[in-house]
């Protein structure tokens, strides 16, 4: 079974110009979007709403010329550790993921459950992936993930789209709402919208919460960005990120 899996992150560009740290809870998805929409690149200092947008060019024509076809099983989450639960009961399958993170495992070895950046370690383990094929954003090329030792036989790595790729029998979305901004969900909206014209989406597999946008939206950002609280907002976020180097983090 020939499965494709979309990471919303895919779209954007690295973060690691903002020194953020990224955990899937309810403060890193919703609250600290609003404010990081005072936060400026660390090397360029341009406005991060200019510069965390997705690609455009990256998002043209990008189901036409991926997925022309319509899939059996649509699933749109939030989270990507849904897709091992759904790999769970198809059995083998051959993944192709644009995603920005491999999500094997990190910080050494492979967690004892499932999560966003371990559910494709799991299911290479597991045997539930046949083929674990990963395409990266272009800004890979330059900044070089590494793939833990133990997986790099059993993956193949690209950053340009494969001129020939299968009919795919599962289309799994996710939002990535820790790494991907509020204010682009219009974007995200419009993305996975494209799906609503299909006969598929009246049985799509969804969660409510991804169907919605966040706030601040970029009109909301924008006035955020004159708050006159930006004092004790930049207090907070320098706690932020001593936290994060502390590897205690500030979730809830």
């Amino acid at each position: 079974m020939n499965v494709l899996s979309v990471d919303w992150d895919y779209f954007f560009p690295n973060t690691v110009q903002f020194d953020w740290g990224h955990r899937e809870s309810p403060l890193y998805m919703d609250m600290l979007w609003t404010l990081r929409v005072h936060d400026v690149s660390l090397g360029t200092e341009k406005s991060v709403l200019d510069i965390l947008v997705p690609d455009e060019k990256l998002l043209k024509d990008f189901w036409k010329r991926v997925c022309p076809k319509e899939p059996d099983i649509l699933a749109i989450t939030e989270s990507h550790a849904d897709l091992f639960r759904i790999l769970k009961t198809i059995g083998n399958a051959e993944v192709y993921n644009f995603d920005a993170h491999h999500d094997l495992y990190y910080n050494g070895s492979l967690p004892k459950k499932p999560e966003c950046g371990s559910w494709a370690g799991h299911a290479l383990k597991k045997g539930m992936i046949s083929k674990y094929k990963i395409i990266f954003p272009p800004w890979r090329k330059s900044t070089i993930e590494n793939i833990p030792s133990d997986w790099e036989n059993k993956m193949v790595q690209m950053i340009e789209i494969p001129k020939q790729l299968p009919k795919f029998d599962v289309v799994f979305i996710c939002r990535s709402s820790a790494w991907t901004p509020s204010w682009s969900d219009d974007k995200w909206l419009e993305f996975i919208g494209y799906w609503k014209k299909f006969h598929i989406w009246q049985y799509k597999s969804v969660a409510p919460y991804v169907m919605k946008a966040r706030s601040p939206d970029l009109k909301e950002a924008r006035k955020l960005r004159e708050d006159p609280m930006w004092d004790v907002i930049k207090t907070f976020q320098g706690k932020e990120k001593e936290a994060v180097k502390n590897g205690k983090g500030m979730d809830t």
